[in-house]
């Protein structure tokens, strides 16, 4: 970064001070300074390039902010809405967990208490699953849940049922698997209920399907919802299904049959929502980062089409004049002084939007389920820099033109 500014310091000096330089006195004393071409196919490139910087900084804004909506706004498959993750770190209470839940329950604002080795978000182990009968094995991710996991995170079943204590079995020979996972199986769900599949590096016998519960995204939206297969267990983590407005007497009612049982170790909690969204929190940083980046490269745009506007008005300053005692309006000699300047902005805005379709395309290629770019976000992007543009010269210009002209020619 040092380095930078010293190399940007350095060249902004060194560049006018070359130009400046390059004039002969004689010409400038005659007044004949003409500007080559070049140096105005540089200056109309630099006002290109800083507008389609600009553009292509709000696109990607725009687009990065309709991805994080998409992402907060999707239906998941389950609620997580009041869901509480408590971690079992303490061998006491794990000891005294179906006596925990009990207490739990007692609390009139807790809906739910559930045991599981995973929730949504969180980490789901992988094993080989093999089905009787068959030598093709399948790769699934595995969840272990009790019965009440279900109605924590108000799964839907497809078909079949959850885990039930009428079926004291279940813990022994039952199992449940998702729509992905029945698909990848080559069943329909209705097909799946009485099949017996085997956890190969967990279980040492087969396992009866008794339902099939409908895909809910337990991993990121970056991943696609992958074959789930569900065994059971009251082991594991809490999760604590809350309902009412007073969150802060619930979770202090919690807290205190915690520490009812163990006050070693304090409850570490977290709200099922905040371990969801901490997923998307680089994508957050991304659009905070591309709004002050807008903002900055805007403005050093305006001023740069402002300098230029200044320029050309002080060079067409005369010509504006005899335009105007010659019959111009205002209108017109404001349109003529600023037409080429918004040629060159929506020349930076043909040039910026393909760039942007591009990156972001790109970008959104990370998530396995993601927003569809829509044509409307790219013409709001070129639409505000246009209109910004518009504004800033039109305003020049037309100061500029609405001058007296014989105060602009009764020097010659």
């Amino acid at each position: 970064l040092f380095v930078c500014v010293l190399l940007l310091t350095f060249l902004s000096g060194v560049y006018p001070s070359l130009l400046l330089s390059s004039f002969k006195p004689v010409k400038i004393l005659k007044g004949h300074v003409k500007t080559d071409f070049q140096f105005i196919l540089f200056r109309k490139g630099l006002v290109v390039f800083q507008f389609a910087i600009s553009i292509f900084m709000i696109i990607a804004t725009l687009l990065i902010g309709q991805q994080l909506k998409y992402l907060q706004e999707k239906p998941l498959g389950f609620t997580q809405d009041q869901v509480i993750r408590v971690r079992m770190n303490n061998a006491s209470i794990v000891q005294q967990r179906n006596s925990l839940r009990e207490k739990l329950l007692s609390i009139p604002s807790v809906r739910h208490v559930s045991f599981a080795s995973g929730f949504p978000g969180g980490y789901f182990d992988a094993t080989t699953t093999l089905v009787e009968g068959s030598d093709s094995p399948l790769r699934m991710r595995t969840l272990w849940a009790d019965e009440q996991y279900a109605k924590t995170l108000e799964l839907e079943m497809v078909t079949g049922r959850w885990f039930s204590e009428e079926f004291p079995s279940d813990s022994l020979s039952s199992i449940i698997l998702n729509e992905t996972a029945v698909r990848e199986l080559g069943w329909e769900p209705a097909e799946a209920i009485g099949k017996r599949i085997m956890m190969a590096q967990f279980d040492s016998t087969y396992k009866s399907v008794v339902g099939v519960v409908k895909d809910f995204h337990f991993l990121s939206l970056r991943q696609r919802v992958e074959p789930l297969t569900i065994a059971y267990n009251n082991r594991g983590l809490l999760l604590v299904k809350i309902s009412g407005s007073d969150l802060n007497s619930t979770l202090s009612q919690i807290q205190q049959h915690w520490d009812s049982f163990s006050s070693i170790l304090p409850m570490e909690w977290s709200f099922l929502e905040s371990l969801m969204n901490a997923h998307y929190q680089s994508e957050e940083v991304q659009a905070r980062v591309f709004s002050v980046f807008s903002i900055v490269s805007m403005f050093i745009s305006i001023l740069g089409i402002f300098g230029l506007t200044t320029h050309l008005a002080v060079q067409r300053k005369k010509e504006l004049s005899i335009r105007k005692i010659l019959g111009a309006n205002v209108p017109g000699l404001t349109l003529l002084l600023i037409k080429d300047l918004l040629i060159l902005v929506a020349a930076a805005g043909f040039m910026a939007m393909p760039l942007a379709y591009w990156a972001v395309t790109g970008w959104l290629e990370n998530f396995a389920y993601h927003a569809t770019p829509h044509l409307g976000i790219f013409l709001i992007g070129g639409g505000i820099v246009f209109l910004f543009a518009l504004f800033t010269a039109g305003v020049k210009a037309l100061v500029t033109a609405s001058e007296n002209p014989v105060n602009n020619l009764k020097t010659e």
